[in-house]
């Protein structure tokens, strides 16, 4: 007599392998979300944490522009002027004033996090395309906007540190704003020596090209603060997973 096939429970069987596989495809799926999740909610906080750090500095910059581009004006209005300066030490400390942020050198963002998602190809982890677009541009804006900041050189900077190089130059944050001193340290030169110096050289030449560079500066940094500002508030309305 043949041996009958049992079936019911080879079917069973099977069944119960099909769907512990499609169980543990289903936990897994659940926990690589999960993981992406809490991935995602990290390196939005981070981006948070770095937008916050650059509003603060592009508003830090903002101020410290409009102190310089009103020097510039100063030192042009002197420069221009018959009229003998009343008040040297004033006029000296506009001078310094004006050169600040004049080596070629800007502030940069905080780069760390989108340096992270590019690198490691995390990027797509942020799960909205449109979110995607916005911080990639933002970054993008922040570099285009030092690259063209660059080409203005150090030339009126440069300038002043000839006539002016023994001058001890300081800023203080304290009132939210730039609080610049000047001390001269050579006994050797003394105000009238300098003012003469300044006067024979050409720093009214450079200080045409630096006022543009500083009225382009304030422009591009007040549209990087609002850009940033702006992406903090989406990020920060996010709700949290």
């Amino acid at each position: 007599m043949a041996r009958q096939v049992p079936w019911p429970r080879i079917i069973a069987e099977g069944l119960a392998i099909v769907v512990s596989i499609l169980l543990a495809l289903a936990i897994q799926a659940w926990w690589d979300s999960a993981q992406d999740q809490r991935t995602e909610q990290l390196y939005l906080e981070r981006l948070s944490v770095d937008l916050r750090s650059d509003t603060a500095m592009y508003r830090f910059t903002l101020a410290t522009m409009e102190q310089k581009v009103t020097a510039l004006a100063e030192v042009a209005r002197v420069l221009r002027s018959e009229e003998e300066v009343s008040d040297t030490t004033a006029f000296l400390q506009a001078v310094e004033t004006s050169s600040v942020f004049g080596s070629g050198a800007m502030p940069r963002q905080a780069r760390a996090t989108i340096d992270d998602l590019l690198n490691t190809g995390s990027l797509s982890v942020i799960k909205s395309a449109d979110l995607r677009t916005r911080i990639t541009e933002y970054y993008w804006l922040s570099e285009n906007t030092q690259l063209r900041l660059a080409p203005f050189g150090a030339a009126y900077w440069s300038e002043v540190r000839r006539l002016v190089p023994w001058a001890r130059f300081s800023g203080s944050t304290a009132s939210g704003t730039v609080d610049f001193s000047v001390e001269l340290d050579d006994p050797d030169y003394p105000p009238v020596e300098i003012m003469r110096r300044i006067h024979l050289s050409e720093l009214e030449q450079h200080l045409i090209m630096e006022r543009s560079r500083a009225r382009y500066a304030m422009v591009a940094f007040a549209n990087l603060a609002e850009t940033a500002s702006a992406l903090l508030q989406e990020l920060e309305g996010i709700p949290t997973q």
